[in-house]
């Protein structure tokens, strides 16, 4: 779906992307395809694990795994989550 599509409604003119980031911040695209979220989900995790590995000298296992669970482990949940309850053809 790589038509340029502009569509006019009351002055204000609409065009569609290819990929659109929402409001409460979940990736689409033009067919309701939820890959690039799961993407920019696994993206974010991947990054604050090495951050969280460049720590480890820094900080106790503790703190260092209640990061974990706050700020990583949550995101790939979420995902799994979006994972599990798309159908088939929505998963891309």
């Amino acid at each position: 779906m790589t038509e340029n599509v502009l569509i006019n409604a009351d002055g204000c003119v609409i065009r569609n992307e290819p990929v659109v980031k929402i409001v409460v911040f979940i990736y689409i695209d033009a067919l309701l395809n939820f890959r690039a979220h799961v993407n920019s989900i696994c993206r974010k995790s991947r990054k604050r694990l090495n951050v969280l590995a460049r720590l480890s000298g820094v900080l106790d296992v503790e703190f260092r795994l209640l990061l974990f669970y706050s700020f990583i482990l949550s995101q790939l949940e979420h995902c799994a989550y979006v994972v599990n309850i798309l159908t088939p053809l929505q998963r891309g």
